[in-house]
């Protein structure tokens, strides 16, 4: 039995080794070759956020005066024509010349607007809008049965519209006759009344 065992030892280290040999070849390919982690793309979550609306153009103000049948104070968006400011107060009445006012210009902020009638002198090239340095020096008191429109216009609180029906409804007796002007109450009056006169 011992003889047998001796006969086999040769083999059976033979086979150890060859496993050794084998698993030392393993772990050195290993080594060598380590495996690859898979690369994981990490995508943010979308925002959530809803972008901030943008701001909205704040309105403008125009005074639209003159041959127009309502005129006033009128709110305007951005990049109005004058155009449109005139048919905000209603249009324009038959008499008006608008060949005098540049109906096609962008309307600004706190601008006047005039539409002058037919035959009625117009300033320069920005007729129809007015500036806004003063009217023509007006010695005062103006005589109100005998002012010219440019002169009853530098009376304060006193436009053209106002300016034009105070012609329309001479001659005064006095004064006070003009609080029967439409549109002129005791709180103009009051402002105007040191600043006019009647002629005897």
């Amino acid at each position: 039995m011992s003889g047998e065992t001796h006969k086999w030892k040769p083999f059976a280290e033979g086979f150890l080794l060859a496993t050794l040999v084998w698993i030392g070849a393993v772990l050195v390919y290993r080594m060598s070759n380590p495996p690859r982690v898979s690369e994981i793309a990490v995508v943010p979550p979308p925002s959530t956020a809803s972008p901030s609306p943008s701001a909205t153009p704040a309105p403008v103000y125009v005074y639209v005066s003159g041959d127009v049948k309502t005129p006033g104070v009128y709110e305007m968006s951005p990049g109005s024509r004058v155009r449109d400011a005139i048919e905000s107060a209603g249009g324009a009445l038959p008499d008006a010349n608008l060949d005098a006012v540049n109906l096609a210009a962008r309307v600004e902020d706190g601008e006047k607007i005039y539409v002058p009638r037919i035959g009625e002198p117009t300033p320069g090239k920005k007729a129809g809008r007015s500036s806004r340095t003063p009217t023509p020096t007006v010695v005062f008191p103006v005589d109100i049965n005998k002012a010219s429109l440019q002169e009853l216009e530098a009376l304060p609180r006193i436009g053209p519209s106002l300016a034009k029906r105070i012609v329309e409804n001479r001659p005064y007796a006095s004064i006070e006759d003009i609080m029967k002007v439409p549109g002129i109450g005791q709180s103009t009056f009051e402002k105007i009344k040191d600043k006019i006169t009647v002629g005897r």
